[in-house]
């Protein structure tokens, strides 16, 4: 599932250049506040409606594990570990060499792993990385 907030700004990118390779050269948010607010919360309704009725709808038809990029960057192992229990429709893949290898991966990981981000509109990092874009709102 892919973060909303980088979402929306991609939906408004490619609204305004037709493009999905290509930004503006000026800031919409910047440029024109009250269409942006106003852009926002029009993208951000319709959003959250269309994710409410296809998860209810895509649910009934097959069985779904959703999962968020974030999760599996801040606790990979628990992550995983539901993935794969998921997959493989049991209730814990404890004790399986799967339990075994997804610790033992994350173990490799790294300080980066555990590095969790906050919406910020100073934040830099690979995610939310449009986060300056909105008001508090």
């Amino acid at each position: 599932m892919r973060n909303p907030i980088d979402n929306f700004v991609s939906y408004i990118n490619l609204g305004t250049t037709g493009m999905h390779s290509m930004t503006p050269n000026y800031k919409a948010h910047e440029k024109y506040p009250e269409d942006w607010d106003m852009i926002i919360r029009i993208v951000t309704q319709n959003y959250h409606k269309y994710i409410t009725d296809e998860r209810k709808r895509i649910s009934q038809q097959v069985p779904t594990l959703y999962l968020r990029f974030e999760d599996l960057l801040t606790d990979s192992v628990k992550t995983l570990s539901e993935m794969f229990c998921f997959l493989l429709n049991v209730t814990s893949i404890e004790g399986t060499v799967i339990e075994h290898r997804i610790k033992e991966m994350a173990a490799k990981g790294g300080a980066s792993q555990a590095s969790v981000y906050s919406l910020k509109k100073t934040d830099n990092s690979k995610f939310f990385k449009s986060a300056h874009v909105y008001t508090d709102e």
